[in-house]
C-alpha cells in the first residue's frame, strides 16, 4: 500500500470522496434523462408555438384583427401587445412590423419605451433559451461558423461593447444573435443593457 493511500485511509477523506463519487455516478443518468426529457418537451412547445403563431398571425387579416383588438382594449391590449412582441422576438418572426404598429396604436412617444422594453424582454428570453434549453443545438450551429469562436473569445473580454455592435449590425438577424449569445460565455447583464 502506498503512503498516500495509507494517509487518505487514515484520515478517512479518501473513503468519503470515493463514496460520494460513486453516488454521483448513480444519480447522473437519471438526471440526464430528466433533463433531456425537459429539453425535448421545451423544444416541442417552442416549435408548436412557432407554428401556431405563424399560421394564425401569418395571414394579414388575422394580425390586423389582433391589432384592432389591441387598439380598442387599451389596458388588456397593452399586455397582449407586449406578449405578442416578445413571442415574435423569440420565435424568429420579424418584430419590426409590430414596432411600427405600436407607433400607430399608441403614438410615437409611448411606443418607443414600450417597444424598447418588449425588445429587452424578448432578447432576454431568447438568450436564456439559448443558454439553457437549446444550448446543445445552438452550439452545433455556431460550431460550423469559425468566426463565432473568435467572437466568443472577444465577448469574454469586452462583452457589452461587442453586444452593442452586434445589435446595430444589419448583417446578422436580431433573433439569431440572441440565441447565439446564449451559447457564449457572456453573462446575462451585457445582453440586457443593450
Amino acid at each position: 500500500m502506498t503512503r498516500a493511500a495509507r494517509d487518505s485511509r487514515a484520515s478517512g477523506d479518501g473513503y468519503q470522496e470515493l463514496s460520494s463519487m460513486s453516488s454521483m455516478r448513480v444519480m447522473k443518468p437519471r438526471f440526464r434523462r430528466k433533463t433531456c426529457m425537459l429539453r425535448s418537451a421545451g423544444v416541442a412547445v417552442l416549435i408548436g408555438l412557432f407554428l401556431a403563431t405563424s399560421l394564425t398571425l401569418g395571414r394579414r387579416d388575422n394580425l390586423h384583427k389582433v391589432l384592432l383588438w389591441v387598439h380598442s382594449h387599451r389596458v388588456a391590449g397593452f399586455a397582449i401587445f407586449c406578449l405578442l412582441y416578445v413571442w415574435f422576438t423569440v420565435l424568429f418572426l420579424p418584430p419590426a412590423l409590430l414596432a411600427a404598429c405600436a407607433g400607430a396604436i399608441y403614438g410615437l412617444g409611448p411606443a418607443i419605451p414600450l417597444v424598447w422594453v418588449c425588445a429587452v424582454v424578448g432578447e432576454t428570453v431568447s438568450f436564456l433559451l439559448g443558454r439553457f434549453l437549446l444550448k446543445k443545438w445552438v452550439k452545433e450551429l455556431t460550431a460550423d461558423w469559425p468566426m463565432w469562436t473568435a467572437l466568443d473569445a472577444a465577448l469574454s473580454e469586452d462583452g457589452w461593447k461587442l453586444v452593442a455592435l452586434l445589435r446595430v449590425s444589419p448583417v446578422v438577424p436580431f433573433s439569431i444573435i440572441n440565441y447565439a449569445l446564449g451559447s457564449s460565455s457572456l453573462p446575462v447583464r451585457p445582453v440586457d443593457v443593450n
